[in-house]
């Protein structure tokens, strides 16, 4: 995932946790073609949530730390 989006090594461990995060809403053959969440909840989890890895994100600055003449 890195490699396809051009991002640095330092965003390992983002990737690691995302790959986990969807391994767990995945089917899986050993619990009978459920997914894990759902075995331990009870429900079906939901993926609308879900953005694509290394997507472009702004931050938001409070207007009291902005100057007038810095960049939007």
């Amino acid at each position: 995932m890195l490699q396809e989006k051009r991002l640095p090594n330092c965003f390992g461990g983002e990737a690691v946790f995302k790959d986990v995060y969807l391994l767990n809403r995945y089917t899986t053959e050993g619990v009978h073609m459920v997914t894990p969440g759902e075995k331990y909840f009870g429900t079906r989890p939901g993926l609308s949530h879900l953005k694509v890895f290394g997507c472009i994100a702004y931050m938001h600055v409070p207007d009291e730390k902005c100057n007038k003449l810095d960049l939007k």
